[in-house]
């Protein structure tokens, strides 16, 4: 843990150090409750949200802009965070980019979940994001749906001066698809699980890009619970 606190330090330090770099944070819902419908996190969920988030306040992050993918548990991440950071409740943004039910029904019609069905073969078959780009369809398209979201924000930070870093919330262990860092990011996020994005602003070609991505571990004990 301590190594992983340094380098998240340090990786924030180096990336606001340049003015045409932004932080944005994805991470994953703490436990929920029992069920596969929009319901809420467990008193156990809401312990490892404020753990994790307090870790990621005191290695130095501060989030801008708050947003999650329109879900009753990623809501109340947000809203644990908001609390955190004094951020107005009003102001954290739904964003369905982050949510893959629509994109899951597209592909396997009347049996969604079966992406998780296939989220475990390739999790047997090496389970990181590098394989599933390999195994999956799902993965490459959630990958730039995710991608998408992230730049959605990012160039959100362009038009108002000062805002840097974003972190949003989302119900699906997926979101992690678009990492940059394929090879050593894994594939299934648990709960509270986060990837830390670097996105650059390029001057010449008028558009942010992402450049580099990052595997936070959740801080408190988790189990598999999609």
């Amino acid at each position: 843990m301590n190594a992983q606190k340094f380098r998240l330090r340090e990786i924030l330090g180096a990336t606001l150090a340049d003015p045409d770099k932004y932080v944005i944070i994805g991470m994953r819902h703490g436990e929920k409750e029992a069920g596969s419908g929009d319901v809420s996190l467990t008193d156990h969920g809401r312990k490892q949200a404020g753990a994790m988030l307090r870790y990621l306040n005191k290695e130095g992050f501060c989030p801008d802009i708050i947003a999650y993918s329109v879900a009753v548990r990623t809501w109340q991440m947000s809203v644990l965070a908001a609390s955190l950071w004094h951020y107005d409740i009003t102001k954290i943004v739904g964003e369905m980019r982050f949510h893959f039910a629509a994109l899951a029904e597209q592909l396997f019609p009347g049996n969604p979940r079966a992406v998780l069905e296939e989220a475990a073969q390739i999790k047997e078959a090496g389970g990181t994001v590098a394989k599933a780009m390999e195994m999956s369809v799902f993965a490459g398209l959630a990958g730039a749906q995710v991608m998408e979201g992230i730049l959605t924000l990012a160039t959100a930070f362009r038009g108002v001066g000062g805002l840097r870093c974003g972190i949003f919330f989302s119900h699906s262990p997926l979101l992690e698809c678009a990492a940059v860092d394929e090879e050593h990011t894994p594939y299934c996020l648990g709960e509270c699980d986060a990837i830390l994005w670097v996105v650059k602003w390029d001057g010449k070609l008028r558009q942010n890009k992402l450049i580099s991505s990052h595997y936070i571990k959740a801080v408190m004990p988790y189990v598999i619970n999609v």
